[in-house]
């Protein structure tokens, strides 16, 4: 099983000492230990019976040094333990366990694609997509659309802005999800015949349609 001990502060471990004896350490970790292999990480009170039994300590020691527990704080400003009327858990153990899964997935995002697979793309000298990507795009939006759009993102990183440099000299294929500036505006640059103007994240755009 795995283990998870986490630091206690002399102050609180000084005053469980003094309440359970010097067996109190041992208490708190055996506790930790089955919270942590246990699923959610939480228990129900009603099964301190059990616990009791497992880490060899009376059912009513156990239920007063849990709620000793909920009264005593750590550096973090986090309870020992917490409860309720229903259950029993370790605030530190969820976030801990948590905070591992961002790190564990950081990083992981979508793999980086080299610009050596970019092709020409007719009005879209700085918008970078392989041929796969573009044969995509023009299945799912068609071709006088995604032209558009492509133009439309072009020009933009031509602009330079604060937010446009960012992009510039990178795999583009994601400004083209269907819920993206990119395409949002390329749909009222087509529906309005007499639209021009383009809002980008660096501010407004001029632009004419491609036929």
């Amino acid at each position: 099983m795995k283990k998870y001990t986490p630091l206690i502060s002399p102050k609180n471990l000084s005053k469980l000492y003094s309440i359970f004896g010097y067996a109190a350490l041992g208490y708190y970790y055996e506790i930790l230990k089955i919270l942590y292999n246990t699923d959610n990480n939480i228990i129900e009170i009603k099964n301190i019976r059990k616990i009791a039994r497992e880490i060899k300590i009376k059912e009513k020691t156990l239920k007063e040094f849990i709620f000793t527990c909920c009264n005593l704080y750590d550096e973090s400003g986090n309870q020992l333990l917490s409860c309720n009327t229903k259950f029993f858990w370790c605030k530190k153990i969820i976030l801990d366990k948590y905070n591992n899964k961002i790190k564990k997935y950081k990083g992981r995002g979508r793999k980086k694609i080299s610009l050596k697979k970019s092709i020409k793309l007719e009005n879209g000298c700085l918008v970078n997509l392989t041929k796969e990507q573009y044969e995509k795009l023009k299945y799912k939006y068609g071709t006088i659309f995604i032209k558009n759009a492509i133009k439309i993102l072009n020009e933009w990183l031509n602009k330079k802005g604060k937010i446009a440099n960012k992009y510039l000299n990178k795999n583009n294929y994601g400004h083209f999800r269907c819920d993206s500036w990119v395409i949002t505006e390329t749909k009222k640059l087509l529906e309005n015949m007499d639209t021009k103007i383009i809002f980008t994240p660096d501010g407004i755009l001029n632009i004419n349609k491609v036929l």
